[in-house]
């Protein structure tokens, strides 16, 4: 080889090395700006050395310790029986997956485990617990890794013992990777069937001391069924600690021991499936725990060094994650037991520590100068301003220990000397490197010399005396000419001279307590005093004139000038958008979408935004939009607290602010990676029974509540590990809320007065204006009904209803048609008794006239000739005449039954039974019901009564012979009954004699529908009974 190709190759060699520093100097400096997270036995963990980490499919993130498992949601980490019941005691908890239903499986020394989220509750199984291995003399590690068709496989620390958990009947099967060493031929039979549902996924590494690193795996053949095997490796480096599949590449790692444990080395073999050969064995001069693969690096847990990334396609180490003592947000301890990636989150299980988690990608905030360097370095980290010089480092001046000098990383570097007791509230750098702050006097610092000199006030009498003055604020106009306020008022800094001298306007508005002063590119000057207020100041003529004043109470913090018109104010009230030409203001608040009202710095990028320091952390704002995004406790910010006007924008594109913990910095050209949709998870609800928050997203799972519940309560959560704390949820119960209501992360939500129906209750995350756009997370529930809410019970009450409204009008018509019915029944009554009344009249008066009359004209005639015949006809006259008017009275008081002159059935018995029996000296007795009157009312009936009682005691009277006689009417069973009974001589029914009136009795009976029964004999007296129905009469 000549000496020009060996010079090009050595060029060569030189470009490729010179290529890979670089690399590696850009990946590091990416990676030792990641910032971490910690969590620890103090944040809730079950114990501080984790042995592993696992991320479910609802965002949970799961670590098993030794002293059991906890899990944890980007805010609150439970552990054990705090995350549900069921748990108990749990003893070097180790493995967790998830399976095909997203139960969650942990392994453990006891006891193989299962978290059910559709019971949200533990359960525990081992092999005495079902019959499956009783007896066996193995110990009973579980470490589950896998599941097929409801069985689960473990991992034991027994090996080369596996178990077959099934899930359906919960027994254990226990098989043995059996393996003839000498031949490496197994008995296909030692092979359970069960186990082939894993053969894809089985892999066992073995070290065989004659042959090396063994590999076995499960194989198939039409011949031999289920066998098992082995491959040897080339290739062995002390220790075989264990290997990891991702996809034809096996990572097979090997430790290679040493008294000291921190002086071990290790290897990594890469064995390729597809070749049967190892690819690569990559030496580290450390020893290493664990490793995993992601986006074409490797991620390498080491004992003593943290985080090894090796690139895949170089095979060289790329990037070093380590703890640093002055940075609490790197690793916690540089021994390293696990590493695992999920969506871009770097976690990282310790040795005695707990987990640290990041993100991987390029973050966004970083912290800078954290208390514990600050106190290091004795001095303070409370910053109130920041300035950069042309070397691009940064100058601060802090709260109580004077002003700092930080590199371009914001590592300190110094204290400037003289100033360690100085508190200045604000500092300035000008183009030629000085340095301006103040406390009692004003001090410049020149960079370059090191010089530090007091002012000199241009007029040193005793009213513009600095010794009293503390300057709040510094700014310079279009001239770079400096002015800067102070308690004594506005003042003008001339650095070429060391002078200063204050600035007047007629109304002596500057010579008072000033806290803020800006001047605008055309010169106009906005001044800030309590006594006045904001107001904006024009100097014309030598004059200076004030234009406008701010009229809304607040105190300015900061200002930006967008352009020849716009200038932005942070206030203690919000933002101000000012338009200078129009004197206009537009205001921003927390209803605008603010976290804060109190703005202390504004800085603008190049990317049309602005950057808001707050009170409650940092916040974006879309100067096209107008819209606000909010960063309340991100990743890599000092505090949520900042300071006033303390901000810088670096040369190379960086915003600084500063605050009460430190400073933050913003890389705004990089991506925000928290961005993501967190998943969204209800981790209580709560009613009169106990219910499970899980499992009932779909309207299929609804949560059926029973009947009398009337209030429900929801706790939910947005579950991210890095901005948890900032995120909005929105939430709704569809059929009570009519829009969304807001809270923050987590939620909280309570309904009470509700009624039965069914129910969704949906949750999102994000801003207002997404609501429409983002999937709702729901909860479906039912509130039962009682019996008599039911549809069923409902539809039945219609129809009695119906059927009752049905009924009550069929028996309003009937009595309508019954009314009508009775009206003319009545009139029908009148007409036929009007007919009997005629017909009576006609019949019996017209017969008895008709007699009268001719017994008149017998009289008239035989007057002369026979007197005695005479006599004896107006006699006949006589008694008819009277007959006539007893049948006229009787029918003139059965016609008025009910006015109150008219006499009573009773009485008018009475008076005929003394008219027919007194005069026969027949003694008598009269029994009437008293309710008989009542009883009888109509007309027909009431005449019968009376003419029927009076034929038979005519009768008494003329035939019986009788010494007494009994009358009764009595109301049985719907019956009027009269008895009429005499102690007489009775007489033989079968030889009645014409006229005793006994067939007009029984003929006014049946008249009225009634039954007439004479009971009688010779010489044993009588008794008339009449059964009279009345029913007919009543209506």
């Amino acid at each position: 080889m000549n000496t020009k190709e060996v010079k090009k190759r050595t060029f060569k060699t030189a470009i490729f090395c010179y290529i890979l520093f670089l690399s590696y100097s850009s990946s590091q400096a990416q990676y030792e700006n990641l910032q971490f997270r910690h969590l620890t036995v103090d944040d809730g963990l079950a114990q501080s050395v984790v042995n592993s980490i696992f991320k479910d499919s609802r965002g949970y993130v799961w670590m098993s310790t030794y002293s059991g498992i906890s899990r944890f949601d980007g805010i609150r980490v439970l552990s054990n029986d705090e995350i549900a019941s069921g748990a108990g005691s749990i003893s070097q908890s180790a493995t967790v997956f998830e399976d095909s239903k997203g139960n969650i499986w942990i392994g453990s020394v006891e006891a193989l485990i299962k978290f059910d989220y559709t019971t949200n509750k533990f359960y525990k199984y081992n092999r005495s617990s079902k019959v499956g291995l009783e007896g066996t003399k193995r110990k009973g590690y579980y470490f589950p890794f896998a599941e097929r068709d409801g069985k689960i496989i473990c991992s034991t620390m027994a090996f080369p013992v596996y178990y077959i958990f099934d899930t359906i009947d919960e027994t254990f099967l226990e098989f043995d990777v059996s393996i003839n060493k000498s031949t490496n031929l197994v008995v296909p039979e030692v092979i359970p069937q069960e186990a082939g549902l894993f053969k894809d996924i089985f892999l066992y590494v073995w070290y065989d001391e004659k042959k090396g690193t063994a590999i076995t795996t499960m194989a198939e053949s039409s011949g031999k069924g289920l066998y098992w095997k082995t491959i040897y490796v080339k290739g062995h480096y002390g220790d075989l600690m264990g290997a990891k599949k991702y996809g034809d590449i096996m990572y097979i790692i090997f430790r290679q021991s040493n008294s000291n444990p921190e002086k071990s080395t290790s290897a990594i073999h890469l064995y390729n499936f597809r070749t049967g050969k190892v690819d690569f064995i990559y030496y580290l001069d450390y020893p290493i725990n664990g490793l995993t693969e992601n986006d074409g690096n490797l991620y390498v847990a080491s004992i003593n060094s943290g985080i090894h990334i090796i690139d895949l396609k170089t095979m060289t180490e790329t990037g070093n994650i380590r703890h640093h003592p002055k940075m609490p947000s790197s690793l916690m301890t540089n021994y390293s037991t696990y590493v695992y990636i999920f969506d871009d989150q770097l976690w990282v299980s310790s040795w005695g520590k707990g987990v640290d988690y990041t993100y991987l990608s390029p973050q966004m905030f970083h912290q800078h100068l954290s208390a514990h360097e600050a106190t290091q370095n004795k001095t303070d980290n409370f910053i109130r301003g920041i300035v950069e010089d042309e070397n691009g480092h940064l100058w601060c001046n802090t709260l109580s220990k004077g002003i700092i000098q930080l590199n371009e990383k914001l590592e300190y570097l110094s204290t400037i000397k003289g100033t360690e007791s100085i508190q200045s509230a604000s500092i300035y750098i000008d183009k030629t490197q000085n340095l301006y702050f103040g406390d009692k006097v004003l001090l410049k610092y020149n960079i370059k010399n090191k010089n530090l000199l007091p002012f000199h006030h241009k007029k040193p009498d005793l009213k513009y005396s600095l010794q009293s003055n503390d300057f709040q604020y510094f700014t310079c106009d279009k001239n770079d000419k400096i002015l800067a306020t102070s308690m004594s008022g506005v003042f003008e800094i001339d650095g070429m001279n060391n002078m200063i001298h204050p600035l007047n306007n007629d109304c002596n508005e500057f010579t008072e307590i000033q806290q803020f002063v800006y001047k605008d590119r055309h010169d106009r000057l906005y001044a800030f005093s309590s006594f006045h207020g904001l107001n904006v100041f024009q100097e014309k003529n030598g004059y200076t004139e004030k234009i406008y004043s701010f009229e809304k109470a607040f105190i300015p913090r900061h200002a930006y000038e967008q352009n020849d018109s716009i200038i932005w104010f942070g206030t203690t009230s919000g933002l101000i958008k000012y338009n200078s030409k129009k004197n206009t203001e537009i205001w921003f608040t927390t209803s605008n979408g603010l976290p804060d009202n109190t703005i202390y710095a504004i800085a603008p990028d190049s990317y049309g935004r602005l950057w808001l320091s707050t009170n409650r952390g940092i916040s974006t704002m879309d100067i096209a939009s107008e819209k606000f995004k909010n960063y309340f406790n991100s990743l890599g910010q000092q505090s949520l607290e900042y300071n006033r006007h303390s901000v810088c924008i670096t040369k190379d594109g960086r915003i600084l602010f500063g605050g009460i913990n430190g400073i933050t910095s913003i890389n705004p050209s990089v991506v925000d990676v928290t961005s993501r949709r967190p998943l969204l998870e209800f981790t209580s609800v709560q009613s009169e029974i106990e219910i499970n928050p899980y499992g009932h997203e779909k309207a299929s799972e609804t949560k059926i509540l029973p009947a009398g519940t009337t209030f429900i309560e929801f706790q939910f959560k947005a579950i991210d590990y890095f901005k948890s704390k900032e995120l909005q949820l929105h939430y709704k119960l569809d059929g009570i809320d009519t829009k969304w209501e807001s809270v923050q992360n987590p939620g909280y939500a309570r309904y009470i007065n509700l009624k039965p129906g069914k129910y969704v209750f949906k949750v999102v995350e994000g801003g207002k204006d997404e609501l429409k756009t983002q999937k709702a997370k729901t909860f479906y529930f039912e509130i039962a009904k009682f019996w008599w809410q039911t549809l069923v019970f409902k539809i039945l009450m219609v129809g009695l209803l119906l059927f009752m409204v049905y009924f009550v009008l069929q028996l309003w018509i009937k009595q309508k048609l019954s009314a009508e019915k009775h009206t003319l029944e009545k009139q029908l009554v009148i007409l036929k008794e009007q007919e009997r009344i005629s017909s009576d009249l006609h019949d019996d008066i017209g017969s008895t006239l008709s007699s009268i009359s001719i017994y008149s004209e017998l009289a008239d005639k035989c007057y002369q000739t026979f007197p005695e015949k005479s006599q004896d006809m107006i006699q006949k006259i006589s008694k008819q005449s009277k007959e006539l008017m007893s049948r006229i009275e009787d029918i003139i008081w059965s016609l008025k039954p009910n006015t109150e002159h008219n006499i009573s059935i009773k009485k008018k018995i009475q008076e005929i039974a003394l008219e027919s029996l007194a005069l026969k000296n027949i003694l008598f007795t009269l029994e009437v019901d008293e309710n008989t009157d009542h009883l009888v009312t109509e007309p027909e009936l009431r005449k019968n009564i009376v003419l029927i009682i009076k034929e038979a005691l005519h009768n008494i009277a003329k035939y019986s012979e009788a010494t007494e006689a009994k009358i009764s009417i009595q109301y049985e069973q719907k019956n009027i009954v009269l008895s009429i009974s005499d102690n007489g001589i009775g007489f033989d029914q079968n030889n009645i004699k014409k006229g005793n009136g006994l067939g007009n009795m029984k003929k006014r009976t049946s008249d009225v529908n009634g039954i007439c029964s004479i009971q009688t004999a010779t010489g044993s007296g009588t008794i008339i009974t009449c059964r009279i129905p009345i029913a007919r009469f009543r209506y």
